[in-house]
């Protein structure tokens, strides 16, 4: 999937393009356009805008086809450790008269870095708390620089910074939410250990006083997407009375390329075996207890709960299961799930088989465990995820725990109609959707 943005006055066209699990970016001048000026920043003019790494490295493989006889480009910030531009790298780099600010994400918390056009670092932006940084704006001949900022409690703040003086940001628009008191809350970052030793973060908004006696309600939530990090906005202050998680598992883009191709093809189990230690911790520090604990997931995430219940049943409380994978040998002969083979592997190749069917929730249910209480949502008109998961997961719970005397706990399923997907969807039926899965959730455990 090709975008397109206009840069620099019009002088450059930046292009991204998207297919499956891989990105591309490249830049091509304007044939009418004025050279550029003879000095070693030329590229920055484009660059600085979207994202030095990907300039450097997609550019020079297409530089004959796009810009014959272009300038010599240079490395002017070096790769670091964390993820430029949060996992969008068309959006890391942005000029503001002669200072670059990149935008980079340190576990899974968002930083603004300012430098000087030669590469230099000179400063980290001050932020007001751990959030998400987007929509940063800003031109050549502008001595100021303006950004929206928002947090897991802070709805969106418009802010104003200038590289010049390097005062902390000032806001200059904020969304005023009625009735939302944000200082009986606090966000903490914590850090579970998977199967294999790897640290996995999850972010946690809890009341400041919370009882740690292990009775308090919980909602883990399961990231949506298969790359991009899983991180604001969310408004989990109203929705959870206790404690709201969010598992940074691997499979997204928080520590970029590496940690989202750990948990693809062969290595998918990883995501789960995350999942599973978020939940454990949540436990452990008494935050919750498994018999409180819900988790929650939608499209990708819905198949991440869906296979952690299965494998897992006794961690959890209640399992919400919204749009969800589920039947994992039949995906890509739906719609638009071929796309997604480069994700989980082709179920039409004998090697990925066999991986693909250890984990695939349809096929896993299994009797003689106990098994939480599931609500399966799906909607008539899901283009993308079709309904027959959700229909076919249900049916199966219900073939295997219909008949037994000792599985006393709920199988529901929600069908939303006139509705897809989720884009697009009417905020009164989103409200009505959320109300009864919370309503579903908060009663079973109490």
């Amino acid at each position: 999937m090709p975008s397109l943005e206009v840069v620099d006055k019009g002088r450059y066209l930046c292009v991204t393009i998207r297919k499956a699990n891989s990105t591309k970016c490249g830049c091509a001048a304007r044939p009418d356009a004025p050279p550029s000026p003879p000095h070693d920043d030329a590229a920055a003019d484009a660059a600085a805008r979207w994202g030095f790494a990907r300039v450097v490295a997609d550019y020079e493989a297409k530089a004959r086809e796009t810009a014959p006889g272009p300038p010599a480009y240079r490395v002017v910030v070096a790769e670091s450790e964390h993820t430029l531009g949060g996992g969008d790298y068309a959006k890391g780099g942005h000029r503001v008269g002669d200072k670059l600010l990149l935008k980079y994400m340190n576990h899974v918390k968002d930083e603004l870095h300012q430098h000087a056009l030669n590469g230099s670092f000179e400063c980290v932006v001050p932020l007001p708390e751990l959030g998400v940084v987007s929509d940063v704006c800003s031109r050549e001949e502008d001595s100021e620089v303006y950004f929206r900022f928002e947090s897991f409690l802070t709805p969106p703040v418009i802010y104003r910074y200038s590289p010049q003086t390097r005062e902390p940001p000032e806001p200059v628009l904020a969304t005023k939410i009625a009735g939302l008191d944000t200082s009986e809350f606090m966000i903490e970052q914590l850090f579970a250990t998977s199967k294999d030793g790897t640290r996995v973060p999850l972010f946690v908004v809890r009341a400041k006083e919370l009882l740690f006696d292990g009775e308090s309600g919980a909602a883990l939530f399961a990231p949506a997407r298969r790359f991009g990090a899983a991180r604001p906005p969310a408004r989990p202050a109203r929705r959870v009375r206790g404690v709201w998680a969010l598992a940074n598992v691997r499979g997204g883009g928080e520590y970029g390329k590496d940690w989202h191709q750990a948990a693809t093809g062969p290595r998918k189990q990883n995501t789960f075996d995350d999942f599973a230690a978020c939940a454990e911790l949540l436990a452990e520090r008494k935050y919750t207890s498994a018999r409180k604990l819900a988790i929650h997931g939608a499209s990708n995430g819905g198949l991440l709960v869906a296979a952690a219940a299965n494998q897992r049943p006794e961690l959890f409380g209640c399992v919400l299961c919204q749009v969800g994978l589920l039947d994992m040998l039949r995906f890509h002969r739906f719609t638009i799930g071929h796309f997604w083979c480069a994700e989980y592997g082709s179920p039409d190749d004998a090697d990925a088989f066999g991986h693909i069917r250890a984990y695939s929730p349809y096929h896993n249910v299994a009797p003689g465990r106990p098994y939480p209480p599931i609500m399966l949502t799906t909607a008539d008109h899901d283009d993308r995820v079709v309904p027959l998961h959700t229909y076919k997961m249900a049916a199966q719970l219900q073939h295997v725990f219909g008949s037994d005397v000792r599985h006393l706990n709920p199988i529901l399923v929600r069908v939303e109609t006139k509705a897809g997907h989720g884009s697009g969807t009417a905020t009164s039926k989103r409200l009505e959707a959320a109300a009864d899965m919370y309503t579903f959730s908060d009663t079973l455990r109490d």
